[in-house]
C-alpha cells in the first residue's frame, strides 16, 4: 500500500472515529418497558409542565332482557400520566405534527378518509417515521 493510500486510509477512519464520538448514545435499558393500546389522550400544558394522560375505553357488557349482550357503561381507564417539561411538551407536540404532515404528503395517511371512517389498510411504507 502506498503512503498517499495509507494517510488517506488514516484520515478516514480518524473522521470517522469523530463522527462517532459527536452521535449522541441513546441507550434503551428497561426490561419493565410496557406497551398499551390507548383509546385517546387528554391534558394540558401550564407554565411549569405539561401533562399526557393516556387512557383506554372499555365497553362492559350487560344482557338485555331478551338475553342479548349490549353495552350500557363505557369504562375509561388512564393508562399512562405522562409529566414532563414544558420545553418537552412543545417538541413532543412538534414532532407528532410534523409526522402526521410528512406522511399526509407522502399519501401515506389520508387523515380526512380516516375522520370519515373509511378502512385503509396499512400498506409496506415505513408507517413509523
Amino acid at each position: 500500500m502506498s503512503e498517499r493510500n495509507r494517510r488517506t486510509k488514516k484520515r478516514n477512519k480518524e473522521k470517522s472515529e469523530r463522527k462517532e464520538k459527536e452521535k449522541p448514545k441513546i441507550v434503551y435499558r428497561n426490561d419493565k418497558l410496557q406497551h398499551f393500546h390507548v383509546s385517546g389522550t387528554f391534558g394540558g400544558l401550564n407554565p411549569m409542565e405539561g401533562r399526557l394522560l393516556f387512557y383506554l375505553d372499555t365497553g362492559v357488557p350487560t344482557t338485555d332482557e331478551k338475553g342479548g349482550l349490549r353495552i350500557k357503561q363505557v369504562d375509561r381507564e388512564v393508562i399512562v400520566d405522562a409529566r414532563m417539561p414544558v420545553l418537552t411538551f412543545i417538541q413532543t407536540a412538534k414532532w407528532m405534527n410534523d409526522t402526521v404532515k410528512k406522511l399526509e404528503e407522502s399519501g401515506i395517511l389520508k387523515v380526512e378518509e380516516i375522520k370519515k371512517g373509511v378502512n385503509i389498510p396499512i400498506g409496506e411504507d415505513n408507517f413509523y417515521t
